[in-house]
């Protein structure tokens, strides 16, 4: 979770990166594949863009959909406004730089990088895919929009654009979420209670509980 804490404003994150300092900058992290659905949200980009609300995309990740994303970013007429930025290592700064995080995965296990979104405070919009629902509550720390829907993907996005207050505050109820649920001082105290339960009070501390008499000497 502390990686993702980052001391950069958005501007200064945006500057350091390059990215343009005066758009709501919607990000999306993952493989450039079908399952992913990021032709999805260049549909609704184009959508918003269509009726004069601009976004920028920021598309991170490589894979054999990027050609037919890029070609679908043209005939959107956005093509100036969707930017593929590949396989990045500088993702806390990324996070930093954008407005929301969207997930628009057709299909998922359990998604780190929706995890290190939140982590970082971003407001997500997903869809309730694989694990996605255990971890976002619409409404409560992220929205949930149905699979394969640009027209709700959009308008999720203009909500987001209009609410900034609203959408700050899921982005807080995002991160702490996974610092409530998947941070080392909670996943340590988790374990502990495991052992007080199948071994009895206290079976979490010195000794390892799996060791014999004898073991180690």
């Amino acid at each position: 979770v502390e990686k993702f804490d980052s001391v950069l404003s958005r501007e200064e994150a945006r500057g350091k990166l390059g990215l343009p300092g005066d758009r709501f900058l919607v990000g999306t992290v993952g493989r450039l594949e079908e399952q992913k659905g990021q032709k999805y949200l260049i549909d609704a980009a184009g959508r918003l863009s269509r009726d004069g609300r601009k976004v920028t995309l920021l598309i991170v990740g490589s894979g054999r959909e990027e050609d037919r994303l890029r070609d679908q970013a043209v005939r959107e007429g956005i093509g100036d406004a969707v930017l593929f930025l590949g396989t990045r290592r500088d993702l806390p700064e990324l996070f930093r730089a954008m407005d929301v995080f969207a997930f628009p995965s057709l299909w998922e296990g359990f998604p780190i990088a929706l995890l290190s979104a939140m982590a970082a405070g971003l407001p997500v919009i997903v869809t309730p895919v694989g694990g996605v629902p255990e971890v976002v509550k619409d409404g409560v720390n992220g929205l949930i929009v149905p699979a394969g829907d640009p027209a709700a993907l959009a308008e999720a996005i203009w909500n987001a654009h209009e609410n900034p207050v609203g959408a700050s505050a899921l982005g807080r109820a995002a991160a702490a979420t996974i610092r409530d649920r998947y941070s080392h001082r909670t996943t340590a105290r988790r374990i502990m209670e495991v052992y007080d339960q199948v071994l009895g009070p206290g079976a979490g501390k010195g000794s390892r509980p799996w060791s014999r008499e004898g073991e180690g000497s």
